[in-house]
């Protein structure tokens, strides 16, 4: 299986830090009920280390005539078009993909995200559509081993996959009728928009970026589930939180998974945020180098969801980091579940 045409797309508006901490802080009443939230966005923005954000929409003011759930829902298909053109221009034919897989937790409604990329960019008629929703960023993990599943039955020579979210955008449509807690803040100091997109071919002149077999683990943290959330809250707004409970699960559950599945080789992990990485780097020492990759991803981007994973690995394999013969490809899904992609046989 090889990988080729890996393009990235982040959102056309670049903002720093401190001004989406100013614009957060401009939706919040003046009353003395809201001094706490004013503070903890300065200590939450401050301490996030990541410098700039992209949404694909940066005016969020101006809602009111298409309503939140339009305007998220394009920033998404804008984003995953011009991506996806990205791919075309560099050389790869639609009409070739057998099946077109895409991941999105900010898609909302039908016809499908999937449906309406292949009417749009030229896929066959008879192409295959998945839409894999609510994976956060496990999003690649599960919609790279679903195209080696398709590739490896012999179904399919070529498979497109899309990983696309719109998460700042999302979040930046939130109105607030009572203070918000830590989680939601959080949530906001992290949240990016971007797309990220591959082929995936059984046949390929080229033995760089392939693999010969891939194999799916992940495990479920026991009274998780309320730490992380994408939903929307009772006054119709949306609503997004990365719970504190992560971050003190993290330290035992990530390891203990990783020792239990990949006893060896290069590992590339989803970066969740500041303080998860700086945990997983005291108690991973070993994959210090890969963390510090994805520290850099957070650092440039912020959070993109199904796309941030995505983002570590076109980095990785640009500056030629993967040399082992197994890679594993780890990430958190919420729930919180941790899920491991490993690929053997790995060619770079």
């Amino acid at each position: 299986m090889y990988i080729t045409h890996l393009s990235t797309e982040l959102g056309q508006h670049r903002i720093y830090q401190e001004d989406l901490a100013d614009h957060l802080r401009t939706r919040f009443n003046d009353d003395e009920f809201w001094t706490e939230a004013r503070r903890q966005t300065t200590f939450v923005y401050d301490r996030s280390g990541i410098k700039q954000r992209y949404w694909e929409r940066w005016n969020p003011d101006a809602l009111n005539e298409l309503g939140w759930e339009k305007h998220v829902n394009q920033a998404v298909f804008d984003l995953t078009e011009r991506c996806l053109l990205k791919m075309k221009n560099g050389g790869w034919r639609p009409e070739n993909s057998g099946a077109l897989i895409v991941v999105s937790s900010t898609y909302q409604g039908f016809p499908s995200l999937s449906r309406r990329v292949a009417i749009r960019m030229g896929f066959d008629p008879d192409a295959v559509c998945f839409d894999l929703a609510g994976l956060g960023c496990a999003g690649p993990t599960h919609a790279l081993y679903l195209a080696h599943l398709l590739m490896a039955d012999d179904k399919y020579d070529e498979v497109t996959v899309v990983c696309v979210d719109a998460m700042g955008s999302y979040g930046g449509c939130a109105w607030f009728m009572k203070p918000p807690d830590v989680s939601q803040i959080v949530a906001h100091a992290l949240s990016s928009d971007a797309a990220s997109s591959m082929v995936l071919r059984r046949n390929e002149k080229s033995e760089s970026r392939s693999w010969k077999n891939a194999s799916l683990k992940s495990h479920m943290w026991p009274n998780t589930l309320v730490d992380n959330d994408l939903a929307v809250d009772d006054s119709g707004s949306p609503f997004i939180s990365v719970g504190n409970g992560i971050r003190h699960h993290v330290g035992d559950e990530v390891p203990s998974s990783l020792k239990k599945w990949m006893q060896e080789g290069a590992v590339l992990f989803h970066p969740g945020g500041r303080a998860l990485m700086d945990t997983l780097s005291g108690r991973c020492p070993e994959h210090a180098k890969s963390l510090e990759l994805s520290k850099s991803v957070l650092d440039d981007v912020g959070n993109v969801g199904a796309a941030s994973l995505c983002l570590v690995l076109e980095r990785a394999l640009d500056a030629k980091m993967i040399q082992e013969n197994r890679l594993g490809l780890f990430a958190l899904g919420p729930g919180i579940i941790s899920t491991l992609l490993i690929l053997d046989g790995w060619h770079s």
